[in-house]
């Protein structure tokens, strides 16, 4: 199972000289162009200043990426937004040493940075650099554990060691020879191979040949390097071949080349990853191999073009039938079977003779021949039954005899029979895919007219649609559109099968077949993957480890192919996917994080907080201000498929409460977010539903200049000012429209003495009628002036009582427990205000005037009265509305119905008796 990345795709050069991976698993690869990055979703390109090739790297474990180039060495490391940048160490090298030329190969051993060139072996130490020369040249150096080790071409192999170079007793087998690579395989033996000569096997004093059969394909291929894989196993890359997995008895595993999987046959580099996976750097492309996976996949890459359809195993040959026709896969060798091109539909082992059903009829398969049958009908499928062999095809069920002859047709049965099982010597089951189930038994009849029942959804099936039956550890299994079912011959009834039915709720089952050890396979419209067998008894369900797969499957005809103990054959839409069950494990334990890798804020994807890489501490909790508040988020998943990408969830504290629904894609923005703290998260979920840890960001969003506490007690100062200032003002223009009235009062009582003077002499009924007229005249001044003063109080009031309603908005909504103060204080006072206006009084001597002495009266007369209610009658008697009434009283609508209720008990009315009008006539 492989993914390759072209130039394309990881925007580069075509070479790629060297890989690496961090302690968070994200990859570094050494290309022409410079420093490429893949964080599972993404690559990226730090070039080098100046365009100068990248030719290796080595990490340090705390965020350095040391590198070495063409004419310069240094290294890559975050800044304090996590954006690798490039710094160079070449003003520490002494000036005779600053002709660098290439560094091919750069060491992290022991704390110290080895660069190694073809002249010099440079090492940092953190603070200087110093040199190993020679006055040879160098060839390509390596290391093993905590040793490097260098060539020098004629004389052979060095150790490097105390800056110096040391004979090795070994070193002079290599003098005439190009080392490609170096491993230690235990504490006293090293292999060593070399460009041409294939590989050998050192102990500290000696070399010899490692394998001679295998050196004589290496001297062929070229060895450029090689690396002991986790597994003990080793991976040798060549120059003409691709990629060699071999033992350490030197037996060929597996060989990846460009017919079989990656780009191309020269491999440049290899690593193991953290999942002791293979990354494989190309001359032209990289490739991640998944060796743990217990996959395989046989497709064109590796020569078989078409669906796969079904698939046998015969010692060491496999029979792989596609829609192009019957593949030979034998000792490595593959090719297809002259005569079988077309729709192959089943390949059998029947009677000891390998029987292919095709759609061009039948055929009988010897070796790599294949002989045409007579019959040209097109087949499905054989079943041996007893001294006969039943074929199925299109249109019923052709009797042949053991030497394959047809001796005639099932007469009464013309329904096409792709499914066929043998339950015993008299009856067998035939499936059709929307019809039902039919049992033909011939236990009273001959072969060419048995007994047929027919099943369907009226006669003991489920439905007409998707029946099937197979035998599955030694019992006949009928598959149904609502599960797995038992037939009883004794009742003629189909009973559910409860223990497999359980494992498929909700599923419906395409295709099932079971192993030698009780394993069952299988395939539904929503899963793929195996019943293990436990102990015999019970069944582990295993099918998230094939998620996987699951979209490569063949979906014409899914079929299983069970071909040896632990190997099962899944027909793929192209070609097939080998499992090995002895490779079968779970990856509960596989190491993928998420990361957060890119953060920017407002419109301007420049404006970056976080690039990535490096500590996200020195990015923290950023304070943007609110004009800023537009972020962006890109994040991956170090979850390496080669089928499936990573999905991701996220969710943004102090803005949603639950997360997003998965999805594959890997960025998310939030706009005109309102001011607070917020926390960013993101999961993600592997090709097998595991959920990773969750990556997370917080950052703050400022409030607006008008919504900060600074506003806020701006607001509170000058609302207090205003308010203030309207008191003061009403006050005022109380007093002065009082002191108007006043004057205007005099004046006319000075005009009525006038008149009165002038008049002194006339009739007595004329003066009568003069003062009454001034009675009169004082009367409704009095009134204007008692109707001025209540309305008055009634504004003021109101006025006052909405001033104080906001003021309680605002102390609510502030945010500053010192504006908060200040509010209380101000609605105190205003309350105070409310309650302590003398306006009363003075309406008061003014009403009583009016109204004859009225608050006087009712007193004496009702002695029991309140003053408040005393108040309330006067407002009845001058025939206010109830709401005007409450907001003189400063209490609301509903107490003025009480106080009204209560009013009419003590003046003792009955229910008859109207209080406003027992007021008014009072």
């Amino acid at each position: 199972m492989v993914k390759n990345f072209t130039t394309d795709m990881y925007h580069g050069g075509i070479q790629n000289w060297e890989i690496q991976q961090d302690s968070r698993g994200v990859i570094y690869v050494a290309n022409n162009f410079g420093l490429l990055q893949y964080d599972g979703n993404t690559w990226r390109n730090y070039p080098v200043p100046g365009a100068t090739k990248l030719r290796s790297i080595a990490l340090d474990g705390a965020g350095r990426i040391y590198a070495g180039l063409q004419g310069d060495f240094g290294y890559y490391e975050p800044d304090t937004a996590g954006f690798l940048r490039y710094y160079s160490l070449k003003i520490l090298i002494p000036e005779l040493y600053r002709n660098i030329g290439e560094t091919w190969r750069t060491y992290y051993i022991n704390d110290k940075v080895y660069f190694c060139t073809f002249r010099n072996i440079y090492i940092y130490d953190g603070n200087r650099v110093d040199v190993v020369s020679s006055n040879e040249t160098l060839d390509i150096s390596y290391h093993m554990g905590n040793e490097l080790y260098t060539q020098i071409p004629g004389k052979g192999l060095y150790m490097v060691k105390n800056k110096q170079l040391y004979n090795l007793p070994y070193g002079a087998v290599f003098k005439d020879k190009i080392v490609s690579g170096m491993l230690r395989l235990n504490t006293n033996e090293a292999l060593i191979s070399t460009s041409r000569n294939g590989i050998y096997k050192v102990n500290r004093s000696n070399a010899e040949v490692w394998n001679y059969d295998l050196n004589e394909l290496f001297k062929k291929t070229f060895i450029n390097n090689m690396v002991l894989l986790k597994s003990g196993e080793i991976a040798i890359g060549t120059q003409h071949n691709g990629i060699y997995i071999i033992n350490q008895d030197g037996e060929i595993i597996l060989n990846l080349d460009k017919e079989h999987g990656i780009q191309n046959h020269t491999v440049l580099s290899l690593f193991e990853d953290l999942n002791n996976n293979l990354w494989i750097g190309q001359n032209n492309g990289i490739t991640y191999a998944r060796l743990k996976s217990p996959f395989t996949l046989l497709n064109e890459e590796v020569g078989i073009p078409g669906t796969g359809y079904s698939a046998v195993g015969l010692e060491d040959k496999y029979y792989l039938g596609t829609n192009n026709g019957t593949y030979l896969y034998n000792s490595n060798e593959l090719k297809l079977l002259p005569g079988s091109e077309g729709q192959v539909y089943r390949i059998q082992e029947i009677n000891d003779q390998l029987l292919m059903s095709h759609h061009n009829g039948s055929f009988k398969i010897d070796g790599d021949e294949i002989e045409k049958l007579d019959d040209p009908s097109s087949s499905w499928m054989f079943v041996e039954f007893g001294d006969y062999i039943l074929k199925g095809i299109y249109s019923g069920v052709q009797i042949l005899d053991k030497s394959l002859n047809v001796m005639g047709h099932i007469s009464n049965h013309n329904e096409s029979s792709r499914i066929i099982v043998r339950e015993n010597d008299t009856t067998v089951w035939i499936a059709h895919g929307y019809k039902g189930l039919y049992k033909l038994t011939t236990s009273y009849t001959t072969i060419e007219e048995p007994r047929i029942t027919f099943y369907n959804a009226k006669n003991g099936l489920p439905s007409d649609f998707y029946n099937s039956v197979e035998w599955i550890n030694g019992e006949l299994k009928f598959i149904t559109e609502n599960g797995i079912y038992n037939y009883s011959h004794s009742t003629d009834e189909f009973i559910i099968d409860s223990e497999l039915s359980a494992f498929f709720k909700g599923e419906q089952i395409i295709g099932l077949k079971s192993d030698v050890f009780g394993n069952v396979y299988f395939i539904t419209d929503n899963s793929v993957g195996f019943l293990e067998r436990i102990a015999g008894k019970e069944f582990v369900k295993h099918d998230k480890e094939f998620t996987p797969i699951k979209q490569l499957l063949n979906d014409d005809l899914p079929n299983i192919n069970v071909i040896g103990p632990s190997v099962v054959l899944f027909g793929a839409k192209d070609g097939f996917i080998v499992f090995d069950r002895n490779l079968f494990w779970t990856t509960e334990n596989e190491i993928f994080i998420t990361l957060i890798r890119n953060i920017s804020y407002g419109n301007d994807s420049r404006n970056l907080l976080y690039g990535g890489d490096g500590s996200m501490n020195n990015s923290m909790s950023p304070e943007l201000e609110y004009r800023d508040n537009q972020i962006h988020f890109e994040f991956s998943s170090l979850a390496f498929s080669t089928t499936i990408e990573p999905e991701f969830q996220y969710r943004l504290d102090g803005f949603e409460n639950q997360w997003s629904e998965w999805t594959s894609t890997n960025t998310k923005e939030y706009t005109n977010l309102p001011e607070g703290n917020y926390t960013f998260l993101v999961r993600s979920r592997n090709a097998i539903g595991q959920i990773s840890e969750s990556a997370t960001y917080d950052f703050k969003i400022l409030a607006p200049w008008y919504r900060t506490n600074l506003a806020y007690g701006g607001y509170t100062v000058l609302i207090i000012l205003t308010l203030g200032s309207l008191i003061t003002f009403m006050n005022k223009r109380h007093v002065n429209e009082r002191e108007r009235l006043e004057q205007k009062r005099l004046e006319q009582l000075s005009m009525k003495e006038e008149e009165l003077s002038s008049f002194t002499k006339q009739t007595e009924s004329e003066i009568n009628r003069l003062k009454n007229e001034k009675l009169e005249s004082e009367l409704r001044h009095m009134n204007t002036e008692l109707a001025t003063n209540t309305m008055h109080l009634l504004n003021k009031n109101e006025f006052i009582n909405g001033i104080k309603l906001t003021l309680e908005s605002v102390e609510k909504k502030s945010v500053s427990n010192e504006v908060k103060a200040q509010i209380k204080r101000v609605i105190k006072d205003i309350s105070k205000n409310i309650e302590t206006d003398g306006d009363w009084e003075h309406f008061q001597i003014h009403f009583d005037k009016v109204h004859g002495n009225f608050s006087s009266r009712i007193k004496k007369d009702y002695p029991g009265l309140t003053p408040q209610e005393i108040k309330l009658s006067a407002y009845l008697r001058l025939n206010l509305s109830t709401k005007e009434i409450a907001n003189l009283l400063n209490i609301s609508v509903r107490g003025v119905e009480i106080a009204r209720y209560r009013l009419r008990k003590k003046l003792a009315l009955d229910r008859s008796q109207n209080l406003t009008e027992f007021i008014l006539n009072y």
